[in-house]
């Protein structure tokens, strides 16, 4: 991946849009400088938020992206462009923020991406970005950190990895988790395999309890796996054949049972005496139906005239409401025609302000053509104002500069001295802060003498002690442990209170301490007297001579200072805190403005005159003129309201005579439409009158009481035809299947029935007791027999898999799984292309190793160690010191792009951003380490550092400048 184009929006300390263009950096090693707090490290943020939606440092919150200079309603985003095995993609990607709505309320904006590829589709949504970024770079977010942007604080992370760390690193650049997934596979099978091994022992066991429950004896089913299978089978086989002879013989007299009892059939006798009972019933109530018919026929026909009555009636209801609307519709004409006339009226006396709109009309015409030339004049005065308060106020600036001149020629002076008196300050202010130095570090001596007489004591008092223990262990005729002699004249003698040895200990850091704390004060003694730049000064200094020589430079100084400040007090009046260089150029341009400005006011003047003599005599006087216009303004307003009363009233008048005439032609129609209706209605009514059987409409009207009964008694003849036809229906079937069959003696048939049912149940209840028998038997026998054959093909397989699978995972010797074999290999290459780099760093002094030391931890494979050439010894990379980890961390992630581009792998780590680790570098270190990266132009690598080690600028010349400007940031690419 090599970036193309950068473009920000309101990112970081970018407050506006910055674009970098990195096609100008292609290939080359570019150095991103400016100063603390600028945004250097926020272009690698922007970079690593664009591709993995999250910044380079993970202590860098996405929410927190947003610069506070930009406003509230800008927003943030960044848009990158980079290339990609010849294919250019496109990414936009903005941060979760803070935004406002319509109406200025606070709302919160969720982040968004977008991917671009190279065919123009667009991928949308954070997690379909993020997924497929991930497969184009082969790198996920931590491994893209370790890799490729190595950022602030985190240049030892891939080179301090543990082997699962690297693993999961050069897994997905090398594509070898199918390897890992092969073993897995393998894993899965020996497991899965050992698991039906144990599943098959454990069917074996539960096939020969399930055998023992059904009643086998001599069966065990815990020793039944590891038994003969053979015999286990033939004992059972024995068991089922006496079972089933028995089964046989009772099946026999169960059949001849059963026909017996099939002969026998007190249900159907029962049904037969229930059968008899309801058609004698149903009879009755036929009978007692039949004699109820003639009500049941008037009901039927009072119903008839009913519901032809309710049908007249309706239609009756809809005639007499014609008649009434037809009525009101009338009533309507008359009061619309009344209505039409009076508007024609009213429409006659408009005909007077018609004939007065002509003259109105000229009238506003020549009150507008009066304002236009009035106002034109007013605006010439106006002019002529302008013109003259423009003359004034220059004359008051012509003014204002000679004084500001004379002002300038007496602060030059004053500028000079307040130049000199800071420099007197500024050596004063180092001569106290030597003096308070001195007082220090002689108040220091004293406390190092102190600490040294206690250490040297308490060391003293230590050692007599020990002698003392020696001492007490001392025999006569024994030679002694430090002189050899066998006689102990004068042994010593352990006194009281003596000091521990962590004592002793603790007083000779203390001496250490005070010894360091006195060395640091001389030092800054020394830089402070350096600093004055005092005539033929000793290479080192001692309190006392210093101490004479500083109050004679002091008193030197102080007298300077008394003679600028009695200078000074003359030109009070002149204080100034520029410099005597910016006052001498701001002398020269006040002469050049005095100069413009008086040549300014010659011309203002000639301009003045001129123009006054162009001033009509109408104008002279503005609050007149001013006055005249508004009264003609006035006019023309009125004009203009009385013209568009008289339009308006006119109008009105007009269209209210049409709509009346509108309104009285639909209503006449109205009543048309309605009187014909009536007529047509009434004629069918009594039509229908006639035809419907009714005696006359007197007839007809004495029904129109009773038509509330229509729905009890329609429901009333419904139910009743219901019931008879239902009675009729079930009482002709019932006689049909009956016929002419006689009741039976149920008690006599039920006694046999019951005898013949006990033999049968007792007969049925053993046969169900072998059925179990038999058939639990014979399933859970053939369970056994497959078990026996199962085990016996997988303890064939287990042996092999179960090898292969130690092997492949690292189970067993040589204990390192088959993919951390072969990353192992991978890792020894990208080590070997390392060590080119890190030799030159280090003049072949220190060589990166991948660690063998026999562990049998599957975890192992991929650790790494240092050899140091210097010592001969191997030791771990974490001893490394800051420098010497920068190297390796750098010659290892260098490696490692090498190798990926050699193997031509999906990943393309053709990019690097190192963020620091330059300063901790030694002046040859930083030499050999620049070498090494400005090497990778020749391959057409981009190495983007931020650095603040001066030597950089020097050696790197293509620069990234990031520049501070008014709260915001901005870049500047310089490039010779």
């Amino acid at each position: 991946m090599k970036p193309t184009r950068l473009e920000l929006c309101a990112f970081g300390p970018f407050a506006g849009v910055e674009i970098v263009d990195f096609t100008r950096l292609d290939g080359s090693v570019f150095l991103i400088t400016g100063d603390t707090g600028a945004g250097k490290t926020s272009l690698f943020d922007a970079v690593s938020f664009a591709l993995y939606g999250a910044a380079s440092s993970q202590n860098r919150k996405t929410y927190t992206l947003k610069s506070h200079h930009a406003p509230e309603d800008t927003l943030c985003y960044v848009d990158l462009t980079f290339s990609l095995h010849g294919q250019t993609y496109r990414i936009w990607r903005s941060p979760l923020q803070t935004g406002r709505k319509r109406d200025g309320s606070p709302k919160e904006l969720g982040e968004k991406a977008e991917l671009t590829l190279p065919d123009g589709s667009i991928l949308t949504g954070a997690s379909k970005v993020n997924t497929k970024l991930e497969e184009l770079l082969g790198l996920d977010y931590q491994q893209f950190k370790q890799t490729t942007m190595l950022a602030q604080g985190e240049f030892r992370r891939l080179i301090e990895a543990n082997s699962t760390q690297k693993q999961e690193i050069f897994s997905q650049i090398f594509g070898t988790a199918a390897y890992n997934r092969l073993a897995q596979v393998l894993s899965r099978q020996e497991s899965a395999l050992s698991a039906k091994l144990r599943e098959n022992r454990d069917a074996v066991v539960q096939a020969a309890q399930a055998l023992v429950e059904l009643g086998h004896d001599g069966i065990s089913p815990q020793e039944t796996p590891f038994s003969d299978s053979a015999a286990v089978l033939e004992q059972v086989y024995q068991a089922i054949r006496a079972k089933e002879t028995l089964y046989q013989s009772n099946e026999k007299e169960i059949v001849r049972l059963e026909l017996h009892r099939s002969r026998l059939n007190p249900e159907e006798a029962r049904a037969l005496n229930q059968q008899l009972e309801r058609l004698s019933l149903l009879t009755a109530q036929l009978t007692q139906l039949e004699e109820e018919a003639p009500a049941r026929e008037a009901r039927r026909s009072l119903l008839e005239r009913l519901t032809g009555a309710d049908s007249l009636f309706a239609r009756e209801k809809i005639i007499r409401s014609t008649q009434s609307s037809a009525k009101e519709a009338a009533e309507t004409v008359t009061a619309l025609t009344l209505e039409a006339e009076q508007l024609e009226k009213r429409l006659g006396e408009t005909d007077s302000m018609l004939r007065e709109l002509p003259s109105l009309r000229k009238q506003q015409e020549q009150s507008l053509l009066l304002i236009q030339r009035l106002e034109a004049m007013g605006k010439a005065a106006q002019e002529v104002e302008t013109l003259a308060q423009r003359l004034r106020q220059n004359i008051a600036q012509e003014d204002s500069l000679k004084k500001q001149l004379a002002s300038l020629e007496g602060s030059f002076r004053w500028a000079e001295l307040e130049q000199e008196r800071a420099v007197l300050q500024h050596q004063l202010g180092l001569g106290q802060a030597l003096s308070h130095c001195m007082g220090e570090f002689e108040g220091q001596q004293a406390a190092y003498q102190s600490a040294n007489a206690a250490y040297l004591e308490a060391n003293r008092l230590f050692l007599d002690g020990q002698a003392a223990l020696i001492a007490g262990e001392l025999k006569e005729g024994s030679p002694c442990p430090v002189c050899g002699s066998v006689d102990h004249p004068n042994p010593a003698v352990p006194a009281e209170n003596l000091p521990s040895e962590n004592a002793v200990e603790q007083a000779k850091a203390n001496r250490e301490q005070s010894l360091e704390t006195l060395g640091q004060l001389r030092t800054k003694r020394d830089t402070l007297a350096a600093a004055l730049n005092w005539p033929d000064q000793p290479d080192q200094w001692d309190n006392a001579s210093l101490g004479k020589t500083l109050a004679s430079f002091t008193q030197g100084l102080s007298h300077q200072a008394t003679a600028l400040e009695q200078e000074q007090a003359g030109l009070s009046n002149f204080k100034t805190t520029l410099a005597p260089a910016a006052i001498s150029e701001s002398l020269q341009k006040a002469r050049m403005e005095l100069a413009q400005a008086s040549q300014q006011t010659k011309s203002l003047e000639e301009q003045l005159a001129h123009q006054r003599q162009q001033l009509p005599p109408e104008a002279a006087d503005p609050a007149a003129l001013s006055q005249r216009i508004e009264q003609t303004k006035a006019e023309h307003s009125r004009l203009t309201g009385q013209i568009a009363d008289y339009e308006a009233r006119c109008g009105q008048a007009k269209s209210a005579v049409e709509q009346a005439g509108v309104r009285l032609e639909s209503a006449q129609a109205h009543q048309t439409r309605l009187e014909e209706q009536f007529q047509r209605l009434r004629s069918e009514f009594i039509g229908q009158l006639k035809g419907s059987g009714f005696g006359g409409y007197k007839d007809y009207e004495s029904y129109i009481g009773r038509l509330g009964e229509i729905a009890g008694l329609r429901a009333q003849v419904e139910a009743e035809q219901t019931r008879f036809q239902s009675v009729k229906a079930r009482q002709e079937a019932l006689a049909g299947e009956v016929g002419d069959r006689k009741p039976f003696d149920l008690e006599a048939l039920e006694q046999e029935v019951a005898q013949t049912a006990g033999m049968l149940d007792a007969l049925k209840k053993e046969q169900a007791t072998l059925s179990v028998f038999l058939l639990g038997t014979r399933r859970h026998v053939k369970e056994l027999e497959a078990c026996f054959a199962h085990t016996r093909e997988l303890e064939k397989t287990y042996g092999t898999l179960s090898e292969l699978a130690g092997l492949a995972t690292g189970q067993k010797a040589p204990n390192i799984s088959f993919e951390r074999y072969i990353l192992a290999a991978y890792l020894d290459d990208i080590l070997q292309v390392a060590n080119l780099h890190l030799g030159r760093m280090t003049d072949s002094r220190y060589t990166l190793r991948r660690q063998e030391d026999g562990s049998k931890s599957r975890t192992a494979g991929l650790d790494m160690e240092i050899l140091d050439s210097y010592t001969g010894t191997r030791r771990a990379v974490s001893t490394l010191s800051g420098g010497e980890g920068f190297k390796a961390a750098l010659s290892l992630a260098l490696g490692l792009s090498d190798v990926v581009q050699m193997y031509s792998g999906g990943v393309s780590i053709d990019t690097m951003f190192i963020d620091e680790g330059f300063g901790t570098l030694d002046a040859k270190s930083l030499e050999s380490a620049l070498d090494t990266l400005l090497s990778l132009r020749q391959e057409g690598r981009m190495v983007g550092i931020i650095s603040h080690v001066p030597e950089l600028q020097s050696y790197i010349p293509a620069k990234l400048r990031v520049l501070r400007s008014g709260g915001s940031s901005h870049t500047h690419l310089d490039i010779p």
